[in-house]
């Protein structure tokens, strides 16, 4: 999305350089993990029922208790400028791998009842109503905050159950589709965080829309989908080029 040697993205071209060795290393050593690893005989698992209340009663406890600690300036746009508290910090850690647990229990329960052919909204019903109300709370107050990673992990942790239960994967023309309303979506959130901090969702979302609100960046992009993702480039190269000289 971002394109030019004035372009943030490009602070050195040898720091674009260490960021990519680095990223095909570690993506090299994790799948050599799985092909040196020796092979061990799988049982078969047993066929059991799991009960999923302890789960759902964890979450929302930890929900109604994060809600209670975080600072209430980081939900008013404060993502990046304001820290949520330690104990908010630690009890949303909480909650997502409570509600991660909860997702992935489901998931498994399905497959043994043997209820693998359904569609993604009888799928979103089987999970039932009450997490799902309460997760939408959540990445509500989410996108207050400015922040985008919940929003990403979780419709990627829904949706990856989902293909691993039905074993159904979408085709090229929906996946592109998919793929273009998600940069759409997460690439509005960033631009609305981008507008100033002391005005509340609502006004900045207002911003955005405006026709009279021009681009931030000076530089044109041949996708300008793409340029607020683009940016998250920066922070690798920045950390790279930063740390060799300063530390």
């Amino acid at each position: 999305g971002l394109i030019g040697k004035e372009s943030p993205v490009w602070f050195s071209d040898s720091a674009v350089i260490k960021s990519l060795l680095y990223s095909i290393i570690g993506i090299l050593a994790f799948i050599t993990s799985y092909i040196s690893s020796p092979s061990y005989e799988i049982k078969p698992a047993k066929k059991v029922f799991i009960n999923t209340k302890f789960l759902s009663l964890f979450y929302i406890l930890l929900l109604i208790i994060y809600f209670y600690f975080v600072d209430k300036n980081y939900l008013r746009g404060g993502y990046g400028k304001v820290f949520m508290g330690e104990q908010a910090a630690y009890i949303i850690q909480l909650f997502r791998a409570a509600f991660f647990a909860y997702i992935i229990v489901k998931t498994r329960n399905l497959i043994v009842q043997g209820l693998n052919k359904i569609s993604f909204f009888q799928y979103i019903r089987f999970l039932g109503a009450l997490p799902i109300i309460m997760l939408i709370i959540y990445l509500f107050s989410v996108m207050l905050s400015g922040d985008r990673g919940p929003i990403i992990v979780f419709s990627l942790l829904i949706l990856g159950n989902y293909l691993l239960l039905t074993k159904k994967f979408p085709s090229v023309k929906m996946s592109l589709v998919a793929i273009l309303c998600g940069i759409t979506f997460i690439s509005v959130l960033g631009e609305i965080r981008s507008f100033r901090k002391e005005v509340g969702f609502t006004n900045r979302l207002s911003q955005w829309y405006s026709s009279e609100t021009e681009s931030r960046y000076s530089e044109k992009s041949f996708l300008p989908l793409t340029q607020n993702l683009a940016e998250s480039i920066t922070a690798l190269n920045a950390v790279i080029d930063f740390l060799p000289n300063q530390h």
